[in-house]
């Protein structure tokens, strides 16, 4: 969660403005949802909203998956 999550798995010089709410692939083959860090909420009521979007798209994700 956060830019320096963003930055250390996906992309050095990615902005997390710009790349949350979008399925990403690390270079390991690991889809991952960028999002806000969790103290960013503290700071910013108004990042709560996108925030849930984006963990509402993770819970389908993983409701999808196939099972075992």
């Amino acid at each position: 969660m956060g830019s320096t999550a963003l930055q250390s798995l996906v992309e050095p010089q990615g902005k997390i403005t710009v790349m949350r709410g979008h399925w990403l692939v690390s270079k390991s083959g690991i889809k991952i949802m960028p999002t806000y860090h969790p103290a960013a909420l503290l700071r910013d009521a108004s990042k709560k909203r996108p925030v849930w979007e984006d963990f509402q798209q993770v819970k389908e994700a993983f409701l999808n998956l196939p099972e075992l």
